[in-house]
């Protein structure tokens, strides 16, 4: 079975490609080798038994290619940094909204790869949902409202109870 990973030479990427090249699949990666990551660079860990194609998630032709005979998909390709999300929306949202649409049209658009594709993961982070639960020591479960301005101007990152302002920890999301 040929797994696409996209995004493959990221963190989580290629964690996922070791573990898929260690279960017996054959991989192929997709990534763009974006600079603020890789400095443009592939990663000289990665295991070379993963075949690699260089290129940007928002060109079709680029994903007619690298999605012959493949069976499945994991699709971790992503800009990623909320803060430069916030003066770069146009780019963010090209690359990970159309960027992704354009895999859909691709696997719609051409009935051999539609026919030959068995499963598709997508990743996410829970920023999308919000904080999300957490349980105080004290006060039990909590669910924190957005951290306020001059809590992260302090660089303060962490949660807090409102309550006892003691540091929470977050709860797992099924």
């Amino acid at each position: 079975m040929k797994v696409l990973v996209t995004g493959g030479e990221g963190f989580i990427g290629s964690h996922t490609v070791d573990l898929l090249l260690e279960s017996g699949f054959s991989v192929r990666i997709l990534d763009n080798l974006e600079s603020q990551v890789h400095q443009g660079k592939k990663l000289e860990y990665l295991d070379t038994r993963a075949e690699f194609f260089q290129g940007d998630i928002t060109n079709s032709d680029l994903w007619k290619k690298v999605l012959e005979k493949v069976d499945a998909i994991v699709h971790l390709a992503a800009i990623t940094g909320i803060g430069q999300s916030m003066y770069q929306p146009s780019r963010y949202v090209l690359t990970n909204v159309i960027g992704t649409a354009k895999l859909y049209e691709t696997i719609i658009g051409n009935p051999k790869i539609k026919n030959t594709l068995h499963r598709i993961v997508i990743a996410s982070s829970k920023t999308i949902y919000g904080e999300g639960a957490y349980v105080c020591e004290s006060h039990g479960m909590i669910y924190p409202e957005l951290r306020l301005e001059e809590q992260l101007i302090k660089r303060d990152w962490e949660i807090h109870c409102p309550l006892c302002k003691k540091h929470v920890k977050p709860v797992k999301i099924n």
